[in-house]
């Protein structure tokens, strides 16, 4: 996460205080919240290499999905696993979304 918000906070300075060629480098080509984006992306398979996850956390994960009895009742569970999946296309669907509605636009690359 401060991978991410150096990786805004900086080209968003730059841009802000018109410094030379980096106004127009990170408003046409590189949006600061993209490369913000980008930097919270890498930083986190970074970190999830340097970091393996161990056995006492693997064992304490597992604990906390077990299902308790007095919940597993099959038609709410396939329910709640619909909604699930439709909150993970309406995520793909708002990225999409602000891609073409606003970020292209914004940038003058549509």
């Amino acid at each position: 996460m401060i991978a991410g918000f150096v990786g805004f906070i900086i080209p968003k300075s730059l841009v802000e205080l018109k410094i030379w060629k980096f106004n127009k480098l990170f408003v046409n080509f590189l949006d600061p919240f993209f490369v913000g984006m980008l930097f919270s992306f890498i930083f986190a398979i970074i970190g999830s290499k340097l970091c393996p996850v161990t056995k006492v956390e693997i064992n304490y994960r597992e604990k906390l999905l077990v299902l308790p009895e007095e919940e597993k009742i099959l038609l709410e569970y396939k329910r709640d696993k619909k909604y699930v999946y439709l909150l993970i296309v309406v995520g793909i669907l708002v990225i999409i979304f602000l891609l073409f509605a606003w970020a292209f636009p914004y940038n003058g690359l549509m």
